[in-house]
């Protein structure tokens, strides 16, 4: 069996591993692989890799592995192991019949491994290219029907989660998330936070990544920001690609495991590890000693004799790329790149290939192009002669809707390599910026490139002959004549990394070049360091950061910087103008401002609608554009991740205009943003390219202007495409709307819903006049949404959607209207609001907090079965299921009963106990809870404070192992409390609330308690000696299990 080679560096100890991993484990790896890639054998990196992982339990310091040797073999290894720790627990209860495999699975150390793999890449389009392959493997072990031969996969899976042991209704085996910046903040990437014990992949941007780890995520409201910073800090392993554009970032997340080991008593990060931290890189390890001696918890690297075992691998490495270099004056480099296209798609023809042509700015793509058609036009050759001809430019990123798109074309197969479709596409030329060297599987003919880096030339490369099919892939470098006084027209690169990058090229070998086995064994040197040093990472940086939901004056940060300037710890260059995490949508909107802002509002801003924006500074190029003087009136909206997590806010900037009633208004756009937002203009903003979907602030064109449709996503608003859980319907102007039988039923409907607002049940009642136009109504639209998003109807039919109403300001006929149809599962962007919406339709369901099936003992099950499946220590476990079981205690005050029995039946002489204790309120309208708590004086109130005191006092009688601990945890239940609370005790308990309320209740007592914690500074006590106990993001993974208990019981409905 010789794929099993990959075992070969393993000491001579520990034999029983080595036969369970050679017999049974390995071998059920390779069949895994082969039922998740189409019959593809892993190769020997991959296995070694997979054996280490399953025997230590840990993963290695370090992965080199060059470009295109399948490195994104991590999550099949990540996903693999999980399965077998959930097997492993199974065998260790006797539910598996194989004894063969309980045996192997004993002599591995599976348990250990970490249930979040988090890959980080510099580049959004690898990000995205990451998710992809993970959301296809996950969507497979996820479906009802998996393959009878994962059956072993799923089952551990289902183990490990908590599926099998019916721990939560929405756990999922494998769940995959995607956070980068320039799509908007919703759903999809908080939910993972809710299910700790998931084998989970999170595919990330560095500064996503270490945003959260350091308790100020970005998108992240400060409440929430200590759940994520505590779960990516424990069970967690981070495996950093291109580890080399992210050194700080390394640096980091390595700091840790030191800064929690210096914990008093560290009884968390001795059961659960610390984040782990891999280095992916394309270095070889031969320039690690430790490897040479065989250390596997080091280094797992790709080595000459692996090579004679993977063939295939061998071929794509070797693959020849010979590099001729060539020099021009800066005046006609661009038209010497053109005639160098040009031959190489003459040269090219008979193969059917695609030629690449990639430079290093926008202005030198379009400089290029231009030059091309006119040798085109001139020559009478390639696209003049022929109109199938085409070429592509590709200066900036794509919306990811555009870009799916783009993969299911003939083009994007004409990259790939594919004859076929050359002949069909004609496509023969691509001009392109560095947005082409990652993102897209590309297998072009050959390349012609302006010189870069070492390492974005590499990159480069490895879109030429990619499968290593041709006999060679030819690549012409072209330079300036004098690289040091033209730096300024060779984009972001430094000129001694360009004259480096000369020198490198003169030693690789002639005939094979830029072959990514070169680039391996002969390794550029890393780019400069763009700061002074590293900075390192220590407690009392981290003390600071973990004070989230307090407003301390650090916050008041300058335009641009994160609280606390948290890029001292995240980036390699502290001055570069990179990623602002922030997009830009296009839609279709109503002219007046407000209306438009409830459109937004109902149809947030979905992630495949989003472009990325590049830079700050175009950030500040697209202001000066959209406000550049002249007859038309333009905006932007601001869209906001909500600071409760659950309600976005939507501003609109107007540049300098004084009549504008906006807020923040003066000053540039990039003063008026951050990280997270998205902005939304009108599909006549004058911002992108004519035919291809990108932002383009050179040609000033809009999608409204816009003729030629059939190219992709050519039409601006792309809302209604782009996802399927809602649909914005539009009519036109009523004097000469071709729907004026739509109009009509959206005007019935108006009246419908304002009708079901105001009835008591909720319902319009059978006997109503108007039933038959409602009925004919909800029919009409039932057509529309059905011409829309036929995949709606059902959901529609069946009453799991929401309708929102936007009519324009002033009622006239000529004024379009607007309808907003969504499923209940996408509006909220937290499991809380769905829960809430979803009780909303539940008639007369009442959510009890005190009784043996209500809200708080579910919750401490939910928390007992969460601590068993992570391997809490028994201790912890069982303070927990404390904290779990009386974190709502508070909620037994007497006025916010009244305002959870709003519209409800209230209990003989109003004294509330155990059988009408609510947990939950039945308000479906925000604005009257908000209006009951004030008339109630439970503006500012906190629950969980109260809660917390109502513990703090009853410590002795619930019997905890650490009091402060439950305590905490029950306080900062909700995210506030970190720091401090507002309210005083005389202020939580008012004097009326001490002579009312359930007499079995102490009040007295607990507002003793809450004197010693609140006025006298015992609870900023407690919150640092937990911190120092447990660890700053110890006591944080402990506060995200108890929130994710929580949160999974509410959204459920009990």
């Amino acid at each position: 069996m010789g794929a099993m080679n990959g075992g070969r560096r393993m000491g001579n100890d520990g034999t029983a591993r080595d036969e369970a991993w050679e017999q049974i484990i390995g071998p059920k790896f390779i069949r895994f692989v082969g039922d998740m890639h189409g019959g593809r054998t892993p190769y020997q990196w991959q296995l070694q890799l997979a054996r280490a992982v399953c025997i230590t339990g840990a993963w290695p310091q370090r992965l080199a592995a060059p470009t295109g040797s399948g490195k994104t073999m991590v999550i099949d290894v990540h996903v693999f192991a999980n399965a077998m720790a959930g097997l492993k627990r199974l065998t260790s209860a006797g539910d598996v019949d194989d004894v063969a495999l309980a045996d192997a699975l004993a002599a591995m150390q599976v348990e250990h491994v970490p249930r979040r793999l988090v890959l980080t890449v510099n580049r959004r389009a690898l990000v995205d290219d990451q998710y992809e392959g993970a959301a296809e493997l996950a969507a497979r072990l996820n479906g009802v029907e998996a393959p009878s031969s994962l059956h072993d996969i799923c089952r551990g899976l289902d183990v490990r989660s908590g599926i099998e042991s019916r721990c939560e209704e929405d756990a999922l085996r494998c769940r995959v998330t995607r956070l980068r910046g320039g799509e908007p903040v919703d759903a999809t990437t908080r939910e993972w936070r809710y299910h700790p014990t998931e084998c989970q992949i999170i595919c990330a941007t560095p500064d996503m990544f270490g945003s959260r780890l350091l308790f100020h995520g970005y998108g992240v409201t400060p409440l929430a920001a200590p759940i994520e910073a505590g779960l990516l800090a424990y069970d967690t392993v981070l495996a950093a690609d291109e580890a080399h554009l992210s050194r700080q970032l390394v640096e980091t997340a390595r700091s840790v495991r030191r800064i929690e080991s210096l914990g008093e008593e560290r009884p968390l990060s001795d059961a659960i590890a610390p984040l782990q931290v891999v280095e992916m890189t394309a270095t070889p390890s031969r320039y690690d000693a430790q490897n040479e001696q065989g250390d596997e918890t080091k280094v797992i690297d790709v080595r000459e004799q692996d090579l004679e075992v993977d063939t295939d691998l061998s071929r794509r490495l070797k693959a020849p790329k010979p590099v001729t270099l060539r020099i021009a004056e800066d005046k006609e480099l661009a038209s010497a790149m053109a005639s160098a296209c040009i031959d190489a798609v003459k040269a090219a023809e008979d193969a059917q290939g695609v030629v690449a042509c990639i430079v290093n700015t926008p202005a030198m793509a379009a400089d290029v192009r231009r030059a091309v058609d006119r040798e085109l036009k001139q020559a009478k050759v390639l696209g003049a002669a022929d109109p199938r001809r085409q070429i592509d430019m590709f200066i900036g990123p794509m919306r990811r809707y555009d870009k799916n798109e783009l993969l299911r074309s003939d083009r994007y197969l004409a990259m790939k390599g594919d004859p076929d479709a050359c002949e069909r596409s004609g496509l023969r030329l691509v001009i392109a910026t560095q947005t082409l060297e990652v993102g897209i599987d590309a297998d072009f003919a050959s390349l012609i490139t302006e010189l870069a880096p070492p390492v974005a030339l590499i990159q480069r490369a490895g879109r030429i002959n990619r499968r290593g099919l041709r006999a060679s892939g030819p690549i012409t470098v072209f330079r300036h004549e004098n690289v040091a006084k033209s730096i300024r027209k060779s984009g972001p690169y430094e000129a001694e990394d360009l004259e480096y990058a000369l020198r490198w090229l003169a030693e690789l070998p002639q005939d094979t070049g830029l072959s990514a086995w070169n680039a391996c064994i002969r390794p550029p040197k890393p780019a400069t360091l763009q700061r002074m040093a590293l900075q390192r990472l220590e407690s009392w940086d981290v003390e600071n950061l973990s004070h989230t939901d307090e407003p301390l004056a650090a916050d008041l940060a300058l335009p641009r910087q994160r609280p606390f300037d948290i890029t001292l710890w995240l980036r390699d260059d502290l001055n570069v103008d990179d990623d602002p995490g922030i997009g830009l949508v296009v839609r279709t909107l109503p002219a007046d401002d407000a209306v438009a802002i409830q459109v937004i509002n109902g149809a947030s801003p979905v992630a495949d609608e989003s472009f990325p924006i590049r830079s700050w500074a175009q950030i500040d190029e697209i202001g000066k554009t959209m406000m550049a003087p002249d007859t038309v009136r333009r905006r932007i909206f601001i869209v906001r991740p909500g600071m409760d997590d659950e309600a976005q806010q939507v501003t609109v900037w107007n540049g300098s205009d004084p009549n504008a009633a906006v807020i923040g208004n003066n000053g540039t756009l990039s003063r008026q943003v951050q990280p997270g937002d998205t902005l939304v203009v009108d599909d006549s903003a004058p911002l992108f390219d004519t035919n291809i979907p990108m932002i383009d602030l050179t040609r000033r064109e809009s999608f409204a202007q816009t003729t030629d449709t059939a190219r992709i996503g050519a039409q601006g608003d792309i809302y209604n495409r782009c996802q399927s859980d809602g649909v914005v319907i539009v009519t036109e102007s009523g004097k000469t709307d071709g729907r004026s039988v739509l109009r009509s039923a959206m005007l019935t409907l108006q009246s419908a819903i304002a009708q079901q607002s105001d009835a008591s049940d909720g319902v319009i009642a059978e006997g109503d006049d108007g039933q038959a136009d409602h009925a004919l109504a909800y029919d009409v639209l039932r057509q529309a949404i059905a011409g829309i998003n036929p995949t709606l109807v059902d959901a529609y039919e069946s009453g799991e959607t929401t309708i929102d109403m936007v009519l324009p300001t002033d009622a006239v006929d000529d004024e379009p209207m607007w309808l907003i149809v969504r499923r209940v599962s996408s509006v909220g962007e937290s499991a809380t609001v769905r829960q809430e919406l979803q009780f909303g339709r539940r008639a007369g369901h009442r959510v009890l907090l005190e009784t043996s099936d209500g809200h708080q003992c579910a919750v401490r099950n939910r928390a007992e079965m969460f601590s068993s499946l992570l391997a809490v220590p028994s201790d912890l476990c069982i303070d927990l299921a404390i904290a779990a079981r009386h974190h709502d205690d508070g909620k037994k005050d007497t006025r916010f009963q009244e305002l959870l029995h709003y519209r409800l039946q209230k209990p003989r002489n109003e004294v509330y106990d155990d059988t009408t204790y609510l947990a939950k309120s039945t308000f479906r309208f925000p604005a009257y809870e908000h209006a009951n708590r004030i008339a109630l004086g439970l503006r500012g109130w906190r629950h969980e404070q109260r809660s917390a005191a109502e513990c703090w006092s009853e410590r002795t009688r619930l019997q905890m192992h650490d009091a402060e601990l439950v305590t905490r945890l029950v306080g900062t239940s909700h995210g506030h409390g970190r720091s401090t609370f507002a309210a005083n005790a005389d202020t939580l308990i008012p004097q009326t609330e001490l002579q009312s309320g359930d007499p079995r209740i102490d009040m007295p007592a607990i507002h003793a308690a809450a004197v010693e914690l609140f006025d006298r500074g015992r609870w900023e006590t407690i919150i640092d000696r937990t911190n120092r106990r447990y660890g700053f993001w110890g006591v944080a993974y402990l506060e995200a299990v108890l929130r994710a208990a929580d949160c999974t019981v509410s959204k459920e409905g009990r």
